[in-house]
């Protein structure tokens, strides 16, 4: 490694250059994140079509069109009318998101149109035929639920639309702007409802229910307001996108309309990367899963589905409401095009960069005549482009019709960064774990480590090609929800810890999301001591077998629930494990669920049934809380809170300290008092990623930079008073937090201020965490809501928001991970 340039924190953890790219509905403008020249704050930027087909690096006419200096946007949108931004923010990571707009050809200050203290703006959604107004969900009547306002944004005038029963958890509007389906949990049992109504006075009835075990979601209306489109697993192990009838008595005359439709719009049509097999890894132990017990819908049409994993992202026409093309990602992304007329425009874009980047739509404009796209790598930073239609059906090729826009994080291209290697392990009792494998930038390291039918390895097999023996300190890198996912691309801080010489496994563990309902069930009640943790411990026993990882110099690093895996695996492993990292993860199960926010009330049933009945059943909560096993942990820690978690409190982080502190081990406890699940300011993720890499070279052996003073970070070290009880919040840190929050003039506040400019607006995205989303070019509805996991139609979504946000953080804001 002496002949690899070490790559600075900042380079790979601060700020994007540029992320959560866009472009407005008229086509005429780009939108993107980037930092503030004065503070590195993040905020919306807005060039013109034509200054972005000059090409390169920031045109003339590019603008700042928001000024926050001190939290930064994060979560923008569009408005329908292409003159409004549209943009969530919270204070201090409290997670109570106002909804601002802005209006970027005004000087004006940005409007907070949800002004309401305590009160959480989610499930917004949009629609281009009524481009002045916005649909909200806020829970102002009822902390517990979520009821559904008509915004103006010019005005800010806010009214009533439909009220929440208690139990509904995701609300979706038809063609006509009127709220028509709603998603309900029900608390006994934790099914999901789709319930319908035939306008907006008409009673609601039940569509569709998929039980626990099942998996659903809907995408949107369709035109015609008679069938809508949804996702399911009923009856199959991976989701499959369908049509439904919303109407049973009229369900025969749709089902001709869909027929008739249908064949027009051509049958599916796969297009598949060409890549070294890959793609072609199958599912091992996927199975058919159980028979629904749910009574059957009208489905008019099966659309596309794959036997490896769930659908992913869905390209939906937003005019026509009809979806186009479908995303799969089991190890990497693959197509699905369903309309015949995009064939030749997804051949052109997957060829342009081939086998070595994935694709994704990020966005498209009204007409689809303008395409913003993405291409995705492991070893390089992510480039966008914007994709002419018309000059592509004019035979210029991909060199005319895609014209290069900018890449995220471009400093990158100096460095020298590892491949990341899809890899599938087998678990002790033979279920298949979709991982990757990060490896420093060695020689002796070849491009690709599967073969083109690659067999899943066992744990403890012997020698895996020209990396055994490589015999390298290991970081098991767990992600959080823990129904979420891992996936291929540039990650930052599997990067930064083969940057150091680290090898990095990320493991999909059971009770990962989007490989079918089988695989996301085999770990109900299986937290801590169970198979999830085991399968955590097989990854581990496979990459010392392998000859991969040294034994004696392994660390366990994870936020919110792989914070959770990182305790477990240190009380319940010890022997595993020299070191680890836990950041905002739940140490004692039973506070956990008694301190959940209201607004999850819904789905309380669903967390019980896949954790357990930790809060009712005391020697179950004594088994998986590593709070009651601190006894056994014998490796120093790093445990790292936001002050105003909403979700993880930092009750769970003191009590864990507490319980170890006397115990004469290394145990640091970093608390940032302006952050809540995660921590989104880049001065106090840099001083975090410092002290952890400082740790870790410690413990692992590894290299490190000089220790960053960042100036305007928020950390304590609890762990150098004497007792927690000594430490006593400032006042002002709230205030202050409140001040940069939403924000901006040079006074401060809680509004932003703007420059003037040319015109544009902007939508919602995890900034950079994905630069796309599940329906990042789809209906448009509820996008500013999926991108922070609040709505997405599968409640767990809103359990995996929690990973989203960390992972969106701790990964410096990577885009499409």
């Amino acid at each position: 490694m002496q002949d690899v340039p070490l790559i600075p924190l900042k380079v790979l953890l601060g700020n994007p250059l540029h992320s959560s790219a866009k472009v407005s509905p008229d086509g005429r403008y780009i939108s993107y994140l980037r930092p503030s020249p004065d503070k590195d704050v993040l905020n919306v930027w807005v060039r013109s079509r034509q200054a972005a087909a000059a090409g390169g690096a920031a045109g003339a006419d590019d603008v700042m069109v928001t000024h926050d200096t001190h939290r930064g946007v994060r979560l923008y949108e569009w408005a329908e009318d292409s003159k409004h931004i549209i943009f969530l923010q919270d204070v201090g990571g409290d997670e109570d998101w106002h909804l601002y707009a802005q209006a970027v050809d005004s000087s004006s200050l940005s409007r907070d149109l949800t002004p309401f203290k305590g009160v959480r703006a989610e499930n917004i959604i949009t629609d281009p035929h009524h481009p002045a107004e916005v649909l909200v969900g806020l829970n102002k009547r009822d902390p517990r639920c979520f009821d559904m306002h008509r915004l103006n944004i010019s005005t800010g005038e806010l009214q009533l639309d439909t009220e929440n029963p208690g139990d509904v958890v995701a609300w979706y509007a038809d063609a006509d702007f009127q709220v028509r389906a709603a998603l309900a949990m029900n608390p006994s049992n934790g099914s999901k409802t789709l319930r319908v109504r035939q306008g907006p006075d008409a009673a609601w009835s039940d569509l569709i229910t998929w039980p626990q075990e099942e998996e659903g979601r809907v995408v949107c209306f369709a035109k015609d307001g008679r069938s809508i489109y949804v996702t399911s697993s009923l009856g199959r192990d991976t989701t499959e996108l369908q049509l439904l009838s919303t109407d049973p008595a009229a369900a025969p005359a749709a089902a001709a309309e869909a027929l008739q439709d249908m064949p027009a719009r051509g049958a599916v049509a796969a297009i598949q990367r060409q890549t070294s097999g890959v793609a072609a890894a199958a599912a091992e132990g996927a199975g058919s899963g159980p028979a629904s017990s749910s009574s059957d819908p009208a489905v008019l049409s099966s659309l596309a589905s794959s036997e490896k994993c769930d659908v992913g992202e869905v390209m939906v026409d937003r005019l026509q409401r009809l979806p186009l093309a479908v995303g799969f990602n089991y190890l990497r992304q693959e197509w699905q095009v369903l309309d015949p007329s995009l064939q030749a425009d997804f051949q052109l874009l997957l060829s342009f960069k081939g086998a070595d980047a994935d694709l994704s739509v990020e966005a498209r404009s009204l007409d689809g005549s303008v395409w913003l796209v993405a291409y995705s790598r492991d070893d390089a930073a992510t480039e966008y482009c914007v994709y002419d239609r018309s000059a592509a059906a004019a035979g210029v090729g991909a060199a005319g019709a895609l014209q290069f826009l900018f890449m995220n994080r471009p400093e990158l291209s100096s460095y020298q960064l590892g491949r990341r290697h899809p890899v599938l392990l087998q678990a002790r009792d033979g279920v298949t774990l979709p991982s990757y494998l990060t490896l420093p930038p060695l020689p002796s390291i070849p491009k690709s480590l599967l073969a083109p039918n690659p067999e899943p390895s066992g744990p403890g097999a012997q020698g895996w090609g020209s990396v055994s023996g490589l015999q390298l300190p290991l970081v098991l890198f767990v992600h959080g929800g823990p129904w979420a996912r891992d996936g291929w691309g540039l990650d930052s801080t599997a990067q930064w810890f083969a940057n150091r010489g680290y090898a990095v496994l990320q493991v999909n563990y059971r009770a990962s999301s989007g490989f079918g309902k089988r695989f996301l069930h085999l770990g109900d009640g299986q937290w801590g001591v169970g198979t999830m943790q085991h399968d955590l411990s097989d990854a581990v026993a496979w990459a010392i077998g392998a000859g991969i990882a040294d034994k004696e110099r392994v660390a366990i690093y994870g936020g919110s629930y792989g914070g959770y895996a990182c305790l477990a695996g240190l009380a319940f492993t010890p022997e595993l494990y020299c070191c680890g990292v836990d950041i905002v993860g739940p140490s004692h199960v039973r506070t956990l669920l008694g301190t959940i926010p209201a607004y999850w009330a819904p789905m309380k049933r669903m967390l019980v049934d896949r954790i357990g009945n930790a809060e009712g059943d005391d020697a179950l909560n004594r088994r998986i809380s590593p709070l009651y096993h601190a006894a056994a942990m014998r490796a120093p820690l790093i445990i790292a809170q936001g002050a105003n978690d909403p979700r993880v409190k930092r009750a769970e982080s003191d009590q864990i300290y507490n319980a170890l502190k006397g115990k004469g081990l290394e145990v640091q406890y970093f608390l940032y008092e302006d952050e809540g699940h995660g921590f989104a300011r880049p001065p106090n993720r840099l001083d975090f990623c410092s002290r952890v890499d400082h740790f870790l070279a410690k413990h692992l052996g590894g290299r490190t930079e000089p220790p960053l003073k960042m100036q305007d970070t928020s950390v304590v070290a609890l762990h150098e008073y004497k007792s927690l009880d000594d430490y006593k919040p400032p006042g002002a840190a709230a205030a202050a937090a409140a001040a940069g929050a939403g924000d901006s003039s040079a006074e401060g506040g809680r509004a932003a201020a703007v420059a003037a400019a040319a015109a544009a607006v902007a939508g919602a995205a995890v900034a950079g965490a994905k630069h796309g989303g599940s329906s990042s070019s789809g209906s448009g509805a509820m996008g500013l809501g999926q991108k922070v996991g609040l709505a997405v139609g599968v409640p767990a979504a809103v359990l995996a928001g929690a990973a989203v946000v960390v992972v969106a953080v701790l990964r410096g804001l990577s885009p499409r991970r």
